[in-house]
């Protein structure tokens, strides 16, 4: 930041510079007594006042003889040094020296105060996701190396707490934003972990100018180590090239669970279905890693619902080395829904622990089809409180909803699921 102040300082002196120019031959002899300086700089600076604090020309001798913009009662006196950043009422400022002149005057320099946030924008993203990083990194390992560390009774302890909520507020960070709404499609996720951190994750990011990638696991077990086992394959998720091809897409499945293989307990493992959305085609690509098949439903003949389970892939991650997976493809349709969920919501106990079920989700889905994914998302989880009694929850819950507005082009009445009797009439 402070190196592109330096330009925007650089370049915005070039312009005073281009200010000052004579515009003939005669006008070489302009001495700074017959060049009117402040009006100049009272121009420039409420031309460029979102980004400049000041603008001052300093003589030779170091005497101010112009001046415009609010300078600190601390800088009263000329500041020679070459760069520095200083506080002003705005904020931070990067204060240069420059030589400065023109016609016989010479010797001068002229000061200029650059806002270091009107330089910060082109930043922004690179710095949040470098803060969110990192802190995700540090935050659960430090976490996980003070429980492993520390004896038993330190665990009650006060830091314990705090690097436990610390890693449950940089979980909460990884996540996807609850409610999101696109020209191509709505989307909404829940995720509600047993403890104060959980093993379940969901995600949904941008890929390139037009496609979006769709995310949702669960690692085995709760709390830390199952976090910073999710926090690692989040990570994966997104270094990783995978939305090329479906050959890299397999690979890159394949490659994930030699990972886990290979760093992971045996008692450690994870599912995972992910995939991609592109408009331009209508298609989803998807691989399903031992992952509960989400379902696809649309609507179908006499009101009824047709749902399609998003089974192809392979097992989990983490368990089996050398393992192939597969890539699979699904056509969607205008209206069509998407919904994935994690154990903790079909296997959520209720009366006689009986278990809460894949036909209630759909029994929900079906009650609210013509509602937002938000509203659809809500029902399933109102669903499943009402159904454990509003009891503690056990295993982590997450979900998420995705319905798709438009496609690509009409699609036919019978595409390649249909053909091989995977749609089912509910």
């Amino acid at each position: 930041m402070v190196q592109a102040a330096q330009r925007d300082a650089e370049q915005k002196r070039a312009s005073l510079q281009r200010a000052f120019r004579p515009a003939n031959r005669t006008s070489q002899l302009a001495t700074v007594e017959n060049v009117d300086l402040n009006s100049v700089l009272l121009e420039s600076i409420d031309e460029w006042k979102e980004q400049i604090a000041w603008i001052r020309v300093i003589d030779s001798d170091n005497k101010t003889i112009a001046a415009a913009g609010d300078i600190p009662k601390t800088m009263v006196a000329p500041h020679i040094e070459d760069s520095e950043v200083r506080q002003t009422k705005s904020g931070s400022a990067l204060v240069t020296n420059f030589p400065f002149g023109f016609g016989r005057s010479r010797g001068m320099r002229v000061e200029i105060a650059v806002y270091l946030d009107s330089v910060s924008a082109s930043f922004a993203s690179l710095r949040q996701n470098l803060i969110v990083g990192v802190s995700a990194a540090l935050a659960l390992m430090g976490a996980l190396i003070v429980l492993a560390l520390r004896f038993p009774k330190y665990l009650q302890g006060q830091q314990v707490q705090g690097q436990v909520e610390l890693a449950r507020r940089v979980q909460s960070d990884l996540l996807p934003a609850a409610d999101t709404d696109s020209p191509q499609f709505e989307f909404a996720a829940e995720c509600i972990p047993a403890g104060d951190v959980g093993g379940d994750f969901c995600d949904m990011f941008r890929i390139g100018d037009s496609r979006t990638a769709f995310v949702l696991g669960d690692v085995s077990g709760k709390g830390i180590s199952a976090a910073l086992l999710m926090a690692l394959i989040h990570g994966a998720i997104h270094s990783m090239s995978w939305t090329r091809s479906a050959e890299d897409h397999e690979n890159a499945t394949r490659s994930l669970n030699t990972l886990l293989c290979k760093k992971t307990a045996t008692e450690r493992f994870s599912t995972l279905f992910w995939g991609y959305f592109d408009p331009r085609t209508s298609i989803l690509r998807y691989v399903n890693a031992g992952h509960l098949p989400p379902l696809l439903i649309r609507a179908g003949e006499f009101g009824n619902l047709e749902v399609k389970r998003l089974e192809t892939g392979g097992p989990v991650l983490g368990l089996i080395p050398g393992i192939e997976y597969t890539q699979g493809q699904q056509s969607i349709r205008k209206g069509d829904l998407l919904i994935a969920f994690s154990d903790g919501i079909v296997e959520a106990p209720g009366f006689n622990n009986h278990e809460f079920g894949e036909r209630r989700i759909i029994d929900a889905v079906r009650e609210r089809w013509n509602d937002s994914a938000g509203s659809i998302r809500n029902a399933v989880i109102e669903k499943v409180r009402s159904f454990m009694n509003e009891e503690q929850i056990v295993d982590d819950q997450t979900m998420f909803v995705v319905r798709f507005k438009q496609a690509a082009a009409p699609t036919p009445k019978t595409d390649v699921a249909e053909k091989s009797g995977q749609y089912q009439m509910v």
